[in-house]
């Protein structure tokens, strides 16, 4: 970020820093027209202070944002106003529930695969540095994941490097199978377009949208393909 830092005599720091570097550090958009470039002092007490002040999103335990809010406060009783509601009761301990069921989805005439292309070739990516904080929450995981059943150790040759990203509250989980979706037979099937199902809604007055907890967790796989699916955590593979 910084082009050159000097201390004095006294121990202060001063950094010096161009204009486009500061607009990217301040968050602000750069101007289309032409500025001439210069440099900018800036002492370590002014940085610090600019970074207090700016009000970063990014972190796991914001619950300012409306998002969040919704998320904390919605609960079974803000439902009974829905004419759906008896029916939204009825299924709240089998469709509904608050966490995953443990032990595997029962099977059924379709599973998830991988079909390879060359099924000889270690699918393997090495584990980056994580911050404590990361690896605390993903070894949580994995020992909860571990205790409902839903992931085992492994052995596999292939490995998968695993990280976080911030939601709005906590973290989620994700494993880089992108060396894995390099080796993977491509499926031509075709994707609806936007324009089509915007048309297939026209006229319709109800609209409504069912997402999965966890809906990866929840598609049973292949036998035989589970080895590629292998990924790393601070605890093992």
């Amino acid at each position: 970020m910084f082009t050159i830092g000097v201390v004095d005599e006294t121990g202060v720091e001063t950094k010096y820093i161009t204009r486009k570097k500061l607009r990217k550090f301040l968050r602000i958009k750069t101007k289309s027209i032409d500025e001439p470039e210069f440099m900018m002092v800036l002492t370590n007490e002014t940085i610090k202070q600019v970074a207090r002040s700016l009000q970063r999103r990014d972190q796991p335990d914001n619950v300012g944002n409306a998002k969040v809010q919704r998320y904390l406060e919605t609960d079974w009783d803000s439902f009974k106003d829905n004419p759906a509601f008896p029916l939204l009761v009825e299924y709240k301990d089998s469709v509904f529930r608050p966490e995953l069921p443990e032990g595997l989805p029962e099977k059924r005439d379709i599973e998830h695969r991988i079909d390879v292309k060359d099924p000889n070739l270690a699918v393997y990516r090495q584990q980056w540095r994580q911050s404590p904080e990361q690896q605390r929450e993903i070894v949580r995981w994995v020992i909860d994941m571990v205790k409902k059943k839903l992931i085992r150790p492994s052995i596999s040759p292939h490995a998968a490097p695993t990280f976080c990203v911030r939601k709005p509250v906590g973290w989620r989980i994700v494993h880089d199978y992108r060396y894995l979706n390099s080796n993977t037979v491509r499926q031509s099937i075709p994707m609806m377009r936007k324009e089509d199902i915007l048309d297939a809604m026209s006229g319709a007055y109800w609209f409504s949208t069912m997402d999965l907890m966890s809906a990866y967790d929840q598609v049973r796989m292949r036998e035989e393909d589970i080895k590629y699916t292998a990924f790393q955590a601070p605890n093992g593979l």
